[in-house]
């Protein structure tokens, strides 16, 4: 910055009174304030997304293996699939309906 610009701004500065320096502090202050807010709020969220994913991929881990554990080739509609379904829900902690 140029000495002449320096100079401008200080005088600006002067200028503007105790309430308007007082007042720039303020600001400041708020404008830290809210960029420190959002960070933790950011961090927060990205937290709440992954663990949501982890909870879902693992429903979705859990109902591929009681699938693959427990075929059901030629069953019956009433019988087998009956149970594979509630296998699958209490595996999942989810309702399932096979149509």
């Amino acid at each position: 910055m140029s000495n002449a610009r320096a100079g401008v701004l200080l005088r600006a500065w002067d200028a503007i009174g105790i309430r308007g320096k007082q007042f720039a502090a303020s600001l400041l202050v708020v404008a830290a304030a809210l960029c420190a807010g959002g960070v933790v709020a950011d961090r927060r969220a990205e937290a709440a997304a992954v663990d949501r994913i982890e909870r879902e991929l693992d429903r979705v881990a859990r109902t591929a293996a009681v699938a693959l554990l427990h075929p059901t080739a030629g069953a019956t509609p009433d019988g087998e699939l009956g149970a594979l379904a509630k296998r699958l829900g209490a595996a999942t902690t989810a309702r399932v309906t096979l149509i």
